[in-house]
């Protein structure tokens, strides 16, 4: 798939914009602060439904505006024609074709987009609430109905810490702990099998991805859970549900659940060193790359259609060698590509590039294959 054209108004700092893309690389580059981070939230907002970097709804409405629009025109595997816009005053509306959209879900179904931006580092350098978000954003690309599924699972989790806070105060019956521990253990188990099912094929592709940027190190992910005791996931439901029934007091002393998918981790290993320790930034950043890259193959092999691919001031860090192995990387899919400087085009052909200075979008120059 790929965006054919955007209007944007009062997005952030940008007033308007209204321009068309290349169907392989667009490079955004500018100063600092200019609006080339804000033109790419602008998109994955859009068509993804979430920002990288922002929860409160009113903060993206530019400043003196009471309204903020972003539509975009985009075309999916067998030439289909869509129109996604979405509409921002105290809420967002969002919908496609002209037909609301009512849930996060419904988008991930129709449009796929891989985001990279300098905070994705905290994959491997971050916490382990970092690393589950990058897993569970993953997998509701591949598989939508697993976003409604975490969602389902964080209302019951939410709603059992509510009850083990109040428990002593409240007289509540502990049968009613049992109804939320079933919801858990019942979702949580699947979500489990999902989790380790995706990760070793994100461990696979990632692993190959980063062979081609650094030839001699090898990836290795294992998949960390408090509920598991063994790699057999055959009686998983039962494990979860022994395991939460095993840390009740615990739980009903602490206020809180102790156990469970929202405690899980992945532990990165580059040859056998633990990543967060050991892996140099470069190193870091390439490996962190390369997992958020795998999704390219994975959403493919799924939709047999290409996702858009953003990625936020990620070439500056790089070497010559290591610019030229990401773009090669992403070459069967739209791109757009944020900077201070594109001399890393010069193997490339097709491709558009704007120059973004105070929110306001100028094409500069364009190339075509060959």
């Amino acid at each position: 798939m790929y965006i054919e054209n955007i209007d944007i108004t009062n997005f952030r700092n940008i007033e308007k914009i209204n321009t068309s893309f290349n169907k392989k690389y667009n490079i955004f580059y500018g100063e600092n602060a200019q609006g080339k981070t804000n033109f790419l939230e602008a998109l994955s907002l859009t068509l993804n439904g979430i920002s990288h970097r922002e929860k409160s709804t009113l903060n993206f409405i530019k400043q003196d505006s009471d309204f903020c629009i972003v539509s975009a025109n985009v075309k999916k595997e067998d030439d289909i024609d869509t129109n996604v816009k979405l509409t921002i005053k105290e809420k967002r509306k969002y919908e496609i074709n002209s037909t609301p959209v009512k849930t996060r879900t419904e988008l991930l179904k129709e449009y796929n987009i891989v985001l990279f931006t300098p905070e994705d580092l905290k994959i491997i350098k971050g916490y382990p609430k970092d690393r589950r978000k990058f897993l569970d954003e993953s997998i509701s690309l591949i598989f939508p109905a697993y976003h409604s599924a975490l969602r389902k699972y964080n209302k019951a989790l939410k709603q059992r810490n509510t009850i083990l806070k109040d428990y002593t105060k409240r007289n509540i019956a502990s049968s009613l702990l049992d109804v939320y521990d079933e919801t858990l253990y019942t979702i949580g188990s699947d979500i489990i099998k999902t989790r380790i099912n995706i990760l070793k094929k994100i461990e696979k592709i990632a692993d190959n991805l980063n062979k081609e940027v650094c030839k001699n190190e090898n990836i290795k992910f294992f998949y960390s859970s408090n509920v598991l005791k063994n790699s057999d996931l055959t009686d998983i439901k039962l494990m979860y549900k022994n395991a939460l029934k095993n840390a009740r007091k615990e739980d009903l002393s602490r206020g809180t659940t102790t156990v469970g998918i929202h405690h899980d981790d992945i532990n990165i290993f580059i040859n056998d060193l633990d990543t967060k320790k050991f892996a140099s930034q470069g190193q870091q950043r390439s490996i962190a790359l390369c997992m958020k890259l795998s999704l390219i193959k994975l959403l493919y092999d799924k939709f047999e259609d290409y996702p858009i691919v953003l990625l936020d001031d990620v070439m500056s860090d790089l070497d010559k060698f290591r610019q030229k192995q990401i773009l090669n990387l992403i070459k069967d899919t739209q791109s757009f590509i944020t900077c201070v400087n594109h001399s890393f085009l010069e193997d490339i052909n097709d491709y558009k590039i704007y120059k973004i200075e105070n929110g306001n979008l100028k094409e500069v120059t364009s190339g075509q294959t060959r």
